[in-house]
């Protein structure tokens, strides 16, 4: 009996392990850049009283030039940080600051994607020009 409950406890952790993606939550596959972050902003807003200290990491791609780009949005409620990154697990290429419910607001009825976050909080780094990625 206790061989079994060994295995299964096994079994259990080779499986949460496959499945884990280093705290970012897989939202799938979009047909562009545009429509990817318009989701992935909506779902923040939708998510937004949930939401506790700590970065909430969304995970998603998009083809581009011929290849599969595997983006993501990071949140942290509680500091009122927004980043975008665009190499998976590099961190965030370009960050907002001061980025509340009224802006996630903004974000999503403007639909113009991530970058219009320029116009609506502070960036850190603004001294690099606008964010592109």
């Amino acid at each position: 009996m206790l061989p079994t409950r060994y295995f299964s406890l096994l079994l259990l952790v080779l499986f949460t392990s496959s499945c884990y993606l280093g705290g970012y939550h897989s939202m799938g596959e979009f047909p562009d850049r545009l429509t990817a972050e318009q989701k992935m902003l909506e779902h923040l807003l939708s998510e937004y009283d949930d939401l506790y200290g700590g970065d909430y990491k969304l995970l998603y791609q998009f083809p581009e030039k011929e290849r599969e780009l595997r983006n993501a949005i990071w949140y942290d409620k509680k500091s009122g940080r927004l980043g975008v990154e665009n190499d998976v697990y590099s961190g965030p290429c370009c960050v907002w600051v001061n980025v509340d419910r009224a802006v996630l607001e903004d974000l999503v009825a403007a639909k113009k994607g991530i970058l219009y976050a320029d116009s609506l909080s502070d960036r850190i780094h603004p001294d690099l020009g606008p964010c592109r990625y």
